[in-house]
């Protein structure tokens, strides 16, 4: 985004002072990132820090013996890292970043909410 862009913005949304800028129809969520003076962290980075969120999950699980066979668990750990394959969905189905910080939010609310299904490296692919 240039100075133009900002510009442009600017004048079509003319906050108050000490307004927080939202996202809306003239102004994307990225726009308002940077207009409120706040650090965007770039989809690669996101990813590898989602990856690593989860393997520090997978180290604890998967030392839990399985209490519940689920149509999620796999006959066998993919070969694919997780860094890898949330790469791959985010380039294939074209998700935003905020799709993919719902997915870490929805699997914590349902692993809390059902505490005998639990993340393990034979199903966290799926």
């Amino acid at each position: 985004m240039n100075s133009k862009d900002t510009m442009d913005i600017e004048s079509q949304y003319q906050p108050n002072e000490g307004d927080l800028i939202v996202q809306g129809e003239f102004v994307s969520y990225r726009d308002a990132y940077e207009l409120n003076g706040a650090p965007i962290v770039e989809t690669q980075i996101l990813i590898e820090i989602i990856a690593l969120i989860l393997g520090a999950v997978l180290e604890k699980t998967d030392q839990i013996p399985d209490t519940l066979s689920t149509p999620f668990n796999g006959k066998s750990v993919p070969a694919i890292s997780i860094k890898d394959y949330l790469a791959r969905i985010m380039k294939r189905a074209e998700c935003s970043d905020e799709c993919l910080m719902l997915a870490l939010i929805y699997i914590d609310r349902m692993t809390e909410r059902n505490n005998k299904l639990v993340i393990k490296s034979i199903n966290i692919h799926r």
